[in-house]
């Protein structure tokens, strides 16, 4: 896959990504979108939001600061720096992982499930 571009910074503004890569993504309050066979290596939230749907990746170490980082599919990162971040981990009637070596900070961590009976 061919890298799109690097060390890229957003402020204010947005970005949808697909079908590339974006090696170091700073995002200062704005947004970005990856879709299906996009990758984004070290990414830095700093007051904006990020959505990652079904078959976007996430690779290596990211930062979520005053920001909101949401994931359609299974992700797994080195580090995940948080200060007053949200990760949401959203329910599409499959199951997902999100797996992290290093947690640092503060922040919080939404689930969306269904409970089913007899299941």
């Amino acid at each position: 896959m061919p890298t799109a571009a690097a060390n890229t910074v957003i402020n204010n503004g947005f970005m949808d990504i697909t079908q590339s890569e974006i090696d170091g993504l700073t995002v200062n309050g704005g947004t970005v979108t990856a879709y299906e066979n996009a990758q984004i290596s070290g990414l830095k939230l700093y007051g904006g939001t990020a959505e990652l749907y079904s078959g976007a990746v996430l690779n290596g170490s990211a930062v979520v600061n005053n920001a909101s980082l949401t994931l359609n599919d299974s992700q797994t990162l080195d580090n995940l720096d948080m200060d007053n971040g949200t990760v949401n981990m959203t329910y599409d009637g499959t199951s997902k992982q999100f797996t992290v070596q290093n947690l640092n900070g503060s922040g919080n961590f939404y689930l969306t499930s269904a409970l089913s009976e007899n299941q």
